[in-house]
């Protein structure tokens, strides 16, 4: 299982940063709030593309498309 944690300098991510969680099932994205959590989970059979954008400064983004789920 993999972990990767935002970094606290990206917008929405001050106080509580998102997680994006990689494991045997899929993929999983965490967003912490104050009071709640927001989980998405795909299976790695909806996932139809994974784009990266890594600009020359500052923060990458990552996309990824999946059939039948909405984007994350």
């Amino acid at each position: 299982m993999e972990r990767f944690t935002a970094s606290r300098h990206t917008a929405g991510n001050r106080i509580f940063p998102a997680r994006l969680q990689i494991d045997e099932t899929g993929v999983t994205l965490k967003q912490p709030s104050l009071f709640s959590r927001k989980e998405t989970t795909v299976p790695y059979s909806r996932i139809a593309s994974v784009n990266i954008e890594c600009p020359a400064v500052g923060f990458s983004t990552l996309h990824i498309q999946t059939t039948g789920y909405r984007e994350f």
